[in-house]
């Protein structure tokens, strides 16, 4: 979290906000009814370091654009951040989860 809210602020220049998007995805409850939700974790997905950081950039927060000549900092920062949890041939494996929500439309 640490590295968050240390590069969300230096980019964006607004502070990192951990329920930013609650709100967002609360403004349908009232004209739905929830029937079922669904935990889904992914099989493990293996990704070199290189490639896992080039994908941060993939993110709007995060973008080329924005990063300017910060970029290089910031990937060094992460890489050093992921290199102790990656196998000896510089590989991240992780899983991905989700929450699937079925409604009713009231």
């Amino acid at each position: 979290m640490d590295f968050l809210q240390k590069w969300v602020p230096g980019v964006t220049g607004a502070p990192l906000s951990t329920d930013r998007g609650k709100t967002i995805w609360d403004k349908h409850l009232p004209y739905v009814r929830t029937t079922d939700s669904f935990d889904l974790i992914s099989d493990p997905v293996v990704q070199s370091i290189a490639d896992f950081v080039l994908c941060q950039h993939s993110r709007n927060t995060f973008a080329p654009s924005k990063m300017g000549n910060l970029r290089d900092q910031f990937d060094a920062e992460l890489v050093a951040l992921l290199r102790p949890h990656a196998d000896s041939a510089g590989n991240l494996t992780f899983r991905s989860s989700t929450r699937l929500t079925l409604v009713q439309i009231l």
